[in-house]
């Protein structure tokens, strides 16, 4: 059994993972979530008070990218019937889970493999409404390189009331990814993590900004966050493959001035926050998603007074996105957001 399967009503678990071609020519993202915390409907009946349970909205999402370009998008949301065993790994939902493989952990320092198994089908604008869309079949196979870091909790002392929890399971990871429909493989870098939370994650926070970058040896995470109560909040992970990383607190910088996206978002040209004296900055870099409320972006990481690290070492890069709940609590853009999902 998995310590995240048992979701109060209104809360949210949600499994990522994200990858990177070693050419950064292609790239992907899947979620798993319990409890879709982004679906409208989900959305709609807790607001209107009804005992909605996270069980009867659980979700799969995929992007898969080439060159900035999207090659297939899932959004799948489910009822109950759906959800299948949650295991240590993560949820099977419909014909698409999580499981171990063992064999993994890169010399032994991140434990047994990964596998994702997706079958789903794509649910591009419009189509969706017809309940129909292209076969997305594949697999994606992560190896461990870094071990797990210990849960963070996100949020203040009573924000909100909830408890928000960002739980990074493998920093750094070698990755195989296999799709038949359509066809579209790599090998390469990639990451995962699992968020969950008590309530409505719009409740406790307007804002976020996050993003990871991998070195040759290394993982940079950095985390900022912006609470519905107006404290904004900040965290870092920079360690080597072979250490036992901690989270530790960092002050979240100004933001870079706002740029218009598709959908009328305005994100920040970058964040950036000072871990004890050392400037840390997320510069966008590649576009990958930009949808009403959230943005999704290749990026490098800079030391705040260019784009290396101080020295002649190329500058890390990564994945960042950045999360407008400001945004995603407005009923138009609620209602947009059924246009990019399949409901079964």
């Amino acid at each position: 059994m998995n310590a995240y399967s048992d979701v109060r009503p209104g809360g949210y678990a949600w499994w990522y993972f994200d990858a990177v071609s070693d050419d950064g020519a292609r790239a992907l993202t899947a979620i798993f979530f319990i409890g879709s915390v982004f679906s409208p409907d989900y959305a709609g009946r807790v607001r209107r008070g009804e005992p909605a349970r996270a069980q009867e909205h659980v979700g799969v999402n995929l992007a898969l990218y080439e060159r900035g370009k999207k090659r297939a998008w899932v959004m799948s949301e489910y009822g109950e019937a759906a959800l299948g065993p949650v295991g240590e790994a993560g949820p099977r939902i419909g014909e698409s889970g999580i499981e171990r493989i063992g064999g993994g952990g890169g010399g032994g320092s991140g434990g047994d493999s990964l596998r994702v198994t997706i079958h789903e089908r794509s649910a591009p604008f419009l189509v969706s409404l017809a309940g129909i869309g292209a076969r997305v079949d594949g697999v994606i196979d992560l190896e461990p390189h870094a071990p797990p870091l210990a849960p963070v909790e996100l949020t203040g002392e009573g924000a909100a009331g909830d408890r928000h929890r960002w739980h990074v399971q493998v920093p750094r990871a070698r990755v195989r990814v296999r799709f038949e429909r359509p066809s579209f493989s790599f090998d390469g870098v990639g990451y995962h993590d699992l968020n969950a939370g008590d309530g409505r994650l719009e409740r406790a926070f307007s804002s976020w900004s996050w993003a990871r970058f991998h070195a040759a040896d290394r993982t940079t995470i950095i985390y900022a966050t912006h609470e519905r109560s107006g404290a904004a909040r900040a965290c870092v992970v920079d360690a080597r493959d072979d250490e036992a990383a901690v989270v530790r607190p960092a002050t979240l910088l100004p933001e870079g001035e706002r740029m218009r996206l598709p959908w009328g978002l305005r994100m920040p040209r970058w964040f950036a926050v000072d871990d004890g004296g050392r400037v840390l900055r997320c510069q966008p870099t590649r576009l990958y998603e930009s949808a009403p409320f959230y943005a999704r972006y290749a990026a490098r990481l800079g030391d705040g007074r260019g784009d290396g690290q101080g020295d002649d070492r190329p500058a890390p890069t990564g994945v960042g996105e950045y999360l407008d709940l400001d945004r995603f609590r407005d009923r138009g853009v609620q209602f947009l957001l059924r246009f990019k999902m399949r409901r079964t």
